[in-house]
């Protein structure tokens, strides 16, 4: 019994962060900005709000699933944005890819990130790119971004409230259900010291 009431509590240790940062992610998908398209399609909202809360229920998931809801964020985002962005997601070819098991909104939060803080206050059309590849035991999956960086984000006051959250309870989530993973930030800067984006290296 004891055992039994140890597991519940690392459980619910898990899933608390995650929970939270599934609302809030679905919230977000939903609100109505001013600046919102009227054509948002609204099947494809319903569609990712649903898929999101279902597997924040989920301490992990296949990379497959966490894709799928992935493509749908980023396509909401797209609209949201009027196209102001482009993006691509680039994986091995290989099925042990697609089955393996992932926390829930691994990516998603460095995707909203590179985005809202990166690629919207740029003045031409941004760029993400999303890479997943094999690394050791694990993955390794690299969010980069062609924005105007974290220095001139930070400037604007972008960096806080849910955002900043997302990634937090990512990184709690990842040291407890996968200890040897790791998440790096770089940011990237031309020869002459110009800011090129930011690169996120999530190995898990």
């Amino acid at each position: 019994v004891a055992a039994s009431r140890v597991v519940t509590a690392v459980e619910l240790a898990l899933r608390a962060p995650l929970k939270r940062s599934g609302i809030c992610a679905a919230s977000f998908l939903v609100r109505k900005d001013a600046g919102m398209p009227k054509h948002l399609g609204a099947a494809t909202k319903e569609r990712a709000v649903r898929m999101v809360l279902e597997h924040s229920q989920k301490n992990l998931i296949p990379l497959g699933d966490e894709l799928k809801t992935l493509k749908l964020y980023i396509e909401l985002e797209s609209r949201r944005l009027e196209g102001s962005f482009d993006y691509r997601i680039e994986m091995e070819n290989d099925q042990e890819l697609t089955s393996a098991l992932v926390p829930p909104l691994l990516i998603q939060p460095f995707v909203e990130n590179a985005i809202w803080h990166g690629l919207r206050n740029k003045k031409t059309t941004g760029n993400v790119e999303i890479k997943i590849t094999h690394h050791k035991e694990g993955l390794l999956i690299t969010v980069t971004d062609d924005g105007i960086g974290r220095e001139a984000a930070k400037k604007l006051q972008q960096f806080k409230g849910d955002q900043s959250f997302g990634i937090n309870a990512t990184m709690q989530r990842m040291a407890l259900t996968i200890p040897q993973s790791k998440i790096v930030l770089e940011d990237l800067y031309s020869n002459e010291g110009k800011p090129l984006g930011t690169r996120v290296y999530i190995y898990t």
